[in-house]
């Protein structure tokens, strides 16, 4: 599943920890490679949830650890990645993200910016799921 929409102000993006926090949950227990510095930098970060240490269902999960991809692909082009076999809950933690850095970024125009979060909402059946039935459903799969 890929995400792409163009940005004009990269130094409106949220923090990793915000992006953490409207993902999945606070103090969610993640790995990542990069850091604030290099999102803002224009460089890609990756993030994934370490389901097991939270909750040990996750344990012998064969989709335990799913990265999620944030990126720069053009100067103004962003993109947000997760693999088309990933669980629901890493698909919508790449949805709401995609989101949270249209709503807090500046994109072409405010019509815009209310056209592309309509359009991925619509065409984006993760939005449906709370965190918690995201990981139900997702510990099934």
């Amino acid at each position: 599943m890929e995400i792409i929409f163009e940005l004009k102000n990269v130094n409106k993006l949220p923090t990793i920890d915000e992006l953490v926090k409207f993902m999945w949950y606070e103090k969610a227990n993640i790995s990542r490679v990069g850091n604030d510095k290099m999102f803002r930098g224009g460089e890609e970060i990756s993030l994934s949830w370490n389901k097991w240490v939270n909750d040990t269902r996750w344990t012998n999960h064969i989709k335990s650890t799913e990265y999620i991809y944030i990126q720069y692909v053009q100067s103004t082009y962003f993109k947000i990645e997760v693999d088309d076999s990933a669980l629901i809950v890493d698909k919508r933690a790449a949805a709401l993200v995609a989101k949270l850095i249209i709503e807090t970024a500046e994109t072409l125009s405010n019509v815009d910016k209310e056209n592309l979060l309509n359009r991925i909402e619509e065409n984006n059946e993760y939005y449906q799921y709370s965190f918690e039935s995201a990981v139900e459903v997702s510990l099934k799969e």
